[in-house]
């Protein structure tokens, strides 16, 4: 198999045909919640925030804001999922000798979509599971948590213990959930393009895209390690630019903290607001390109495995 051949031809791929950046920008969704530091709010605002967490109603509001996570990222899912049948779909039609178009790219998305979406939440699952329960430790211990960072009596807290605690219960299942999804997702890969290209029921798709992995499981694993490679050279090429556009960005307000110092709480709330909405409009920019690369070599590997070329 030539892994180079398959790489050329995906960037080819993904340089000429512009429409493919639509379906990208929506494979490439994703999401990115503030993480404010609070030790800066005045002492008043830090007893409050002492007497809500104590009070009845602060773990069935975490639940509550945890399940709204958990809504907005299924429907950022299905969004992605339309856009990787899209793209599945665009590039075999390529390989077909068509031409791409965004109303193909549409009308197969609208087939396929909701089967993708179906595809990575029945495989997901194990995964979530998973990564659930690793979590409950850190769920019980909230409160006592985020008593310490806001500095609320923090040498009463027995903070060797609790993160020994933590880490002990959170890294086995953390590392167990990383290997997990890997696998499974090498079986959404190939199961995506066996539903879209093959035109698949979702059960089957998933049954023929681990019979694919079985068959082929080298061939696969190189070609996951050299995209992993290259998305990771990636991540770390635009890192560089982003530190920079954020740093540019956010100047005026260090220009106003210089006058303002007094304003050292709301300057830090912007700052990571402004923060967010960057660093969001600037990887999903990016995503809206490389997605339709990644996705092409899978496709194009594909149909080699499969005896398409």
């Amino acid at each position: 198999m030539n892994y180079g051949e398959i790489l050329q031809r995906g960037f080819q791929i993904t340089w000429r045909y512009k429409v493919l950046w639509l379906f990208g920008l929506l494979a490439g969704l994703f999401i990115r919640f503030p993480n404010i530091n609070i030790q800066y709010l005045p002492p008043e605002a830090r007893r409050e925030i002492e007497q809500f967490v104590l009070s009845p109603v602060f773990i069935p509001l975490l639940v509550g804001v945890l399940l709204l996570f958990l809504l907005v990222g299924l429907l950022v899912s299905v969004l992605k999922a339309f856009g990787r049948s899209g793209l599945v779909n665009l590039v075999d039609q390529v390989e077909e000798g068509a031409t791409p178009s965004a109303q193909a790219g549409w009308s197969a998305a609208k087939r396929y979509g909701w089967r993708l979406f179906l595809i990575s939440l029945l495989l997901g699952i194990p995964g979530f599971v998973l990564i659930l329960i690793s979590f409950v430790p850190l769920l019980v211990l909230s409160p006592v948590i985020l008593l310490g960072l806001v500095n609320i009596a923090p040498n009463s807290l027995p903070w060797p213990a609790l993160l020994g605690l933590l880490s002990a219960w959170f890294i086995p299942f953390c590392c167990v959930s990383i290997l997990v999804g890997v696998f499974f997702g090498l079986i959404k890969i190939l199961a995506e393009r066996v539903c879209v290209i093959e035109k698949r029921p979702v059960w089957e798709s998933i049954r023929l895209g681990w019979r694919l992995l079985r068959e082929q499981p080298g061939s696969v694993l190189v070609m996951w390690f050299i995209l992993t490679l290259i998305n990771t050279g990636l991540v770390v090429f635009f890192l560089i630019p982003m530190f920079g556009l954020v740093f540019l960005l956010l100047a005026p307000l260090l220009a106003m903290l210089k006058f303002f110092p007094t304003s050292l709480p709301l300057f830090v709330i912007s700052a990571y607001f402004i923060d967010m909405v960057i660093i969001w409009i600037y990887w999903t920019a990016i995503s809206s390109v490389t997605e339709p690369f990644f996705s092409g070599c899978w496709t194009l590997a594909y149909r080699q495995w499969v005896g398409k070329v």
